[in-house]
């Protein structure tokens, strides 16, 4: 597993897309020679491990950089077999609602703050001519 400790970028991170595929395809590091499940792929049992180190690591990440209502999610999809693609886009368009509400209310409370403010956004001081 790589390392995302980069600050930011795990910070805004609101989900993990999991190619099923992928969880089943040899390592990059196997040559064809050692011939682990080059053809077929790997047994469903190393999948499912890959899996699990996958929600482990983000649960990690949640325990240790979030709090209760930002969580990131995990779901793992079949694109050829069409698993869980209705799951994505559901939750796609709930995290697309949900950064559209958070940017509404802080618009708000930045308009709310100038108004308060005298309209200037300087802290109210008003020049008269």
């Amino acid at each position: 597993m790589r390392n995302l400790d980069e600050g930011e970028l795990v910070s805004r991170i609101k989900g993990v897309v999991v190619n099923k595929a992928d969880l089943f395809a040899p390592n990059e590091n196997e040559s064809e020679e050692e011939g682990e499940g080059v053809e077929e792929g790997l047994n469903p049992e190393e999948g499912r491990k890959r899996l699990s180190d996958v929600r482990e690591y983000v649960d990690q990440l949640n325990k240790e950089r979030r709090g209760e209502e930002d969580q990131v999610w995990v779901i793992p999809i079949s694109a050829k077999k069409r698993e869980n693609v209705e799951v994505l886009v559901r939750r796609l368009a709930e995290n697309v609602k949900g950064e559209r509400e958070r940017k509404r209310i802080e618009e708000e409370e930045r308009l709310r703050e100038e108004e308060e403010g005298g309209g200037f956004g300087d802290g109210g001081e008003r020049w008269i001519q």
